[in-house]
């Protein structure tokens, strides 16, 4: 039974066009917007695809993707820190990203709504 206010996971096809314009995005900012001299520039990433349950960690789909972020963005030399929810699925989002740049994540104490 589903749970009073949630949404039915989404199709593949909005997944697949989530997905594109996700790294359309990510591509964007690292290719075109330069932050003033000794501004702080902030990511705000949402966990990728998930399996089912309760806390799920990401899906077969998820894992790659949270890879493929590790990719693009573990040389830009601009992150130096990584917070989490401590969701299993935000967690192993961040993780490719934090072993790549050698930084420890940091999971938030209280969940984001």
């Amino acid at each position: 039974a589903r749970r009073k206010g949630c949404v039915p996971a989404p199709s593949t096809r909005i997944s697949d066009e989530m997905r594109i314009l996700l790294f359309a995005m990510i591509l964007a900012m690292l290719g075109t917007a330069q932050p003033a001299a000794g501004a702080t520039q902030i990511y705000i990433m949402r966990h990728l695809q998930k399996a089912e349950g309760t806390d799920p960690p990401l899906s077969p789909a998820g894992t790659a993707e949270a890879q493929e972020l590790a990719s693009l963005l573990g040389g830009s030399g601009t992150i130096t820190a990584i917070f989490a929810t401590r969701t299993q699925r935000a967690m192993d989002t961040a993780a490719p990203l934090a072993k790549r740049l050698g930084l420890t994540k940091v999971a938030l104490q209280k969940k984001l709504k």
